[in-house]
């Protein structure tokens, strides 16, 4: 990448304000008074808090998590001057494959963005991909981003757990049948799991190492979970 390069692209000089690595850039006093903030820690952004600018950006965070196919990404990742404006895009996202993503979260109405095609220009000559999500396909998936936030805040909550053990009983469970639902991994007679065997269940989906359709129930004693031998 390159260090204060400016780009004309489409009648518009984009320019980034600090070198182009990726690192959250916090809202201002005056931002945090007009924008609806959300504070979490989130696993795959290796920062003490993550700091999202709208509702829509952090159930969108929560899809991530619970996307197999992504590494690490980062809120508010670079500030650049698009024109005389100043402009922070929503997210960094990194996968396991391709290109890296820059994202940028608006209602439907406001897409396409007038400078969009000059990002995309811009973004693409950096090695990296700019696309949008409309807040709305956001909140069509809110149950989903939703079952993911209580995930992500049970495995913050126990980060130091050791639970390597039960995560190995709970695999070889999966192993040796068909059709395993939550419950049938807990515990005898216990109708709620212990801290150690949840978070070893918890773990291992969020590692895509076991799958659980999430997509309208939470997690419960009847969600059937699937071994995944190859991302295991």
């Amino acid at each position: 990448m390159h260090q204060y390069r400016s780009v004309r692209a489409h009648s518009l000089t984009i320019r980034p304000e600090t070198e182009l690595v990726p690192q959250q850039h916090n809202a201002g006093k005056r931002l945090e008074i007009a924008t609806n903030l959300f504070h979490q820690r989130f696993p795959k952004h290796a920062a003490d808090i993550s700091e999202c600018h709208s509702f829509a950006e952090y159930l969108y965070c929560c899809l991530l998590e619970g996307d197999q196919d992504v590494t690490h990404f980062v809120p508010q990742p670079f500030r650049l001057w698009v024109g005389n404006k100043r402009y922070t895009p929503d997210l960094y996202v990194r996968r396991r494959s391709g290109a890296a993503q820059v994202i940028e979260l608006k209602p439907a109405s406001a897409l396409p963005l007038r400078s969009q095609e000059a990002l995309e220009q811009f973004f693409r000559r950096e090695g990296m991909q700019f696309s949008t999500v409309s807040n709305e396909e956001v909140f069509e998936r809110e149950p989903e981003a939703r079952h993911w936030l209580h995930i992500i805040q049970v495995l913050m909550r126990f980060k130091s757990l050791e639970t390597r053990h039960r995560e190995q009983d709970i695999l070889e469970q999966l192993l040796a049948g068909h059709d395993v639902t939550v419950g049938d991994v807990l515990p005898p007679l216990e109708s709620v799991p212990s801290p150690v065997t949840e978070v070893a269940l918890l773990r291992l989906l969020h590692q895509g190492v076991i799958t659980a359709d999430l997509r309208i129930e939470p997690l419960n004693v009847d969600t059937v979970l699937s071994y995944e031998n190859s991302l295991a």
